[in-house]
């Protein structure tokens, strides 16, 4: 059986498909309740997904220091909020998905069911915010799964990919197809090792399909570049004035795809999928640390001066992956 609910539903369905009308504005949420108490996960299926996206501000509102505002010397702009429009995910027994705006037809989140029932809740600005306002529409699929569910998703992973015949795929950011990374992201992306299966490998499919922070630059990693040089990864570094890559994708274990499968760093960002001083490498990283998983994340604001991370902020990644046999 299916169920369709709009704003203002309580439900404890399974099989609960969550819809928009097109003429939904300010709060618009429903209330998922566990079917059952051996309810473990809900999985949510975007099956439409189009809100306002993110903010494309490139002009100074303040200044950071590390990415706090107190102190600041460093001018930060709006670019990649979401301001207008938000979907969000409540899970008052522990960790929650990420909030998304945008275009995410196709994609999918996990998150706990909680005991106390979970919201599921857009909010819908009236006055756009650094964005035009776009025509909204949803249809999200609601799956419980229960605590023996043989699939369940490991813990802390917001997507899951499984299943013994999809061992190829794509994976996305959140926004991916809307053009512009989300901030406040941490996205992390799992796959079930398969069956004879002992290694993953990611790459992308055409240029311009990892794009995660600063202009358009190689690719680069912490551990080339120092704590002091202004495109570290994954951090602020010490001068913190002058560090404009924080925004990263890490791949757990990440090694060369080669013969001796070197480790590589684990962090990367720029708007290649290649290390700098390996740029005439293959553009595959893999791993064999399961379970395997690649994990987009981005802080609150872009920088609008030197740089000017928030005027070219990059649409985020989208990677192929392909599971690799034990032999090969």
């Amino acid at each position: 059986c299916t169920f369709t609910v709009r704003c203002g539903a309580r439900i404890s369905e399974n099989c609960t498909y969550f819809e928009s009308t097109g003429s939904e504005i300010g709060q618009c949420g429903v209330k998922i309740c566990r079917c059952d108490s051996n309810v473990c996960q809900l999985r949510l299926d975007f099956s439409s997904f189009a809100i306002t996206g993110p903010s494309t501000a490139t002009e100074s509102v303040a200044k950071t220091l590390g990415g706090q505002l107190a102190g600041g010397m460093k001018a930060v702009a709006t670019a990649t909020q979401c301001l207008t429009d938000t979907f969000s995910v409540t899970n008052p027994s522990g960790l929650t998905p990420p909030s998304i705006c945008g275009t995410n037809t196709g994609e999918h989140m996990y998150v706990d069911a909680s005991e106390m029932c979970n919201d599921l809740v857009f909010q819908l600005g009236n006055t756009e915010v650094g964005a035009n306002i776009m025509t909204r529409t949803w249809s999200i699929k609601v799956t419980q799964y229960s605590c023996d569910y043989e699939n369940l998703a490991p813990e802390g992973c917001t997507q899951y990919f499984f299943g013994p015949t999809q061992k190829t795929g794509i994976v996305k950011t959140f926004n991916f197809d809307g053009g512009t990374h989300l901030s406040d992201q941490n996205q992390n992306i799992c796959v079930r090792r398969e069956r004879g299966t002992c290694k993953i490998c990611w790459s992308p499919s055409v240029k311009g399909d990892f794009a995660v922070s600063g202009k358009s630059m190689p690719s680069m990693t912490s551990m080339e570049k120092g704590i002091n040089n202004p495109l570290s990864c994954c951090g602020y570094g010490e001068d913190a004035m002058k560090t404009s890559g924080y925004d990263c994708v890490t791949i757990p274990g990440a090694v060369k795809n080669s013969a001796d499968m070197k480790a590589v760093e684990e962090r990367i960002c720029g708007r290649k999928f290649v290390t700098m001083n390996e740029a005439m490498a293959s553009t595959t990283i893999c791993s064999s640390r399961a379970p395997f998983s690649i994990r987009f994340v981005s802080d609150h604001w872009d920088f609008a001066e030197m740089m000017g991370e928030a005027g070219n902020p990059g649409k985020g990644a989208r990677l192929a992956y392909e599971l690799i046999g034990c032999s090969g």
